[in-house]
């Protein structure tokens, strides 16, 4: 095998790695192509820190997909004893239909 041949094979070993990789991240729901960039620029080094993130996963700590106020940042003063939206407008709501107690 010359030295022609030689590189060829390891650059197919190196983009199938990344290739693999980017498979088995991406059916544990991280971004396939950001870890194939990864896996074909780092090759066989790239495994490592794809394990961590498995193991990471795997411990149940929660992933922040994005920080904000929940329900997309929308205000809704939610009544107490119906667990729904309180029908009323704002200016109409006592501080204490408040679930928070913060008023209305």
């Amino acid at each position: 095998m010359n030295a022609t041949e030689t590189f060829f094979l390891v650059a197919l070993v190196w983009v199938l790695i990344g290739s693999l990789l980017a498979f088995f991240m991406a059916r544990r729901g991280h971004a396939a192509f950001g870890w194939w960039i990864v896996g074909v620029i780092l090759g066989p080094l790239s495994i490592p820190p794809a394990l961590a993130a498995t193991r990471e996963q795997a411990r149940g700590r929660p992933r922040v997909v994005e920080e904000g106020l929940p329900m997309g940042g929308r205000s809704t003063s939610w009544s107490a004893s119906t667990a729904r939206p309180d029908p009323r407008p704002r200016s109409a709501r006592s501080p204490s239909s408040s679930v928070h107690g913060c008023g209305g």
